[in-house]
């Protein structure tokens, strides 16, 4: 397989079923909805482990065993589309708007009523992407090896302690923030989910928080966050995707902080997927 940059920001979506002809926001859509399964579904794993993917990591000489998309599309759209059409907030702070069909009360979700033809929503789609044409270009980075990364070993899932945190919110700068305050805190982590209590003690943030230091340029991650030596000790501290963003707002606070958003995590996939290219030829002249 050759590499180059147009591979690392591929949308992995395309290589099955979905029809080329489909505008990623509506190929994203049926992802979701599951209306068209793609060879990932047949394989029983996420794009971020899907053969494709997998091919470019050994290039990568990345051998990681977990891996996780590092800027989800879900949480960010639902409050373009809070702001701009006024949907309700719901429990645990979250967009009244769903990625998932509700099974206990049969409740279509956003992405199938979408697909479905409803009228409204496909209209307000329009004009928010009308409106944020980034929302478009997202549908289809959100899935390319420029955003998925290698996560730390963790007795419990790190990219779902990342998105069950409500003060990370699924955004890896605030998760780095997470683990800094933790390590100078010395703060123990703790979630609940599917009703059971996960706690992530400090020995294990420890360990997290070494992998962070470590492997910021292995994996190219520099875009995310910045390492900064401190005497003997070394701090992780993530760079926001809003000017106000942190542990304290995690969510952006207004339409116009959506907009910069999105614009901040489009312009660090394609600088990832630079840096990433110029690991692969640093790798390549090494071994010549």
């Amino acid at each position: 397989m050759d590499i180059d940059e147009e591979r690392l920001l591929y949308d992995i979506k395309l290589q099955d079923d979905i029809k080329l002809e489909d505008a990623p926001f509506c190929r994203l859509m049926k992802e979701f909805a599951g209306t068209q399964p793609t060879t990932v579904h047949y394989e029983n794993v996420e794009f971020e482990n899907s053969g494709f993917a997998k091919n470019v990591y050994k290039i990568l000489h990345w051998n990681e065993q977990r891996y996780d998309v590092i800027n989800s599309f879900w949480t960010t759209f639902s409050w373009a589309m809070h702001f701009k059409f006024k949907y309700p907030i719901k429990e645990a702070g979250n967009v009244g708007i769903y990625k998932s069909h509700n099974k206990t009360y049969d409740i279509p979700s956003f992405p199938e009523k979408y697909i479905g033809g409803d009228k409204v929503i496909k209209e307000q789609v329009s004009v928010l992407i009308n409106d944020i044409p980034d929302i478009e270009e997202f549908s289809a980075l959100c899935h390319c090896v420029a955003n998925f990364m290698p996560c730390p070993e963790s007795n419990y899932s790190f990219n779902k302690i990342k998105y069950r945190l409500c003060n990370v919110k699924d955004y890896l700068p605030l998760m780095i923030n997470k683990i800094q305050k933790c390590i100078d805190d010395n703060e123990e982590i703790e979630i609940i989910d599917n009703n059971e209590e996960i706690r992530i003690d400090n020995k294990e943030i420890k360990a997290w928080h070494q992998w962070f230091i470590d492997n910021r340029e292995k994996y190219s991650l520099e875009p995310y966050y910045d390492v900064i030596e401190k005497g003997k000790t070394s701090c992780i501290k993530g760079i926001p995707f809003f000017t106000a963003q942190s542990l304290k707002q995690p969510l952006p606070n207004s339409y116009e902080e959506v907009k910069e958003c999105l614009a901040e995590m489009l312009a660090r996939i394609k600088r990832r997927a630079a840096l990433m290219l110029e690991n692969i030829i640093k790798g390549q002249r090494t071994v010549n």
